[in-house]
């Protein structure tokens, strides 16, 4: 919860969604349901794509990927994670995606 008040605040987000905060649309159904409201917070950063990769390249505590559903702290910017960007940029580049596929490594 402090982290989504604190960024409610913060000059370079335009919207904070997490079902705790009292606006939040489905904030009454969350209180019933919920015992903590969880930890996934979800924002919009003002200036569009090429401020959320300002913000990403800035962050030191927080991985940019895909969530696995592990308990790990990422951020994830779903234009980037995209897979038709993905599918678009091979399409583009003349290549098939499964051919190129990134390795996916648990640890």
């Amino acid at each position: 919860m402090a982290v989504a008040e604190f960024l409610k605040t913060h000059p370079a987000v335009d919207q904070v969604i997490y079902p705790g905060l009292p606006e939040h649309p489905d904030h009454e159904l969350a209180k019933r349901q919920m015992n903590g409201f969880g930890g996934m917070v979800t924002l919009t950063i003002k200036g569009g794509p090429s401020e959320v990769v300002k913000v990403t390249q800035a962050l030191k505590l927080f991985t940019v990927a895909v969530s696995l559903g592990g308990v790990e702290s990422l951020v994830c910017y779903p234009y980037k994670n995209d897979p038709r960007q993905h599918a678009r940029r091979f399409q583009a580049e003349n290549r098939h995606p499964a051919q190129h596929a990134p390795a996916v490594r648990g640890d």
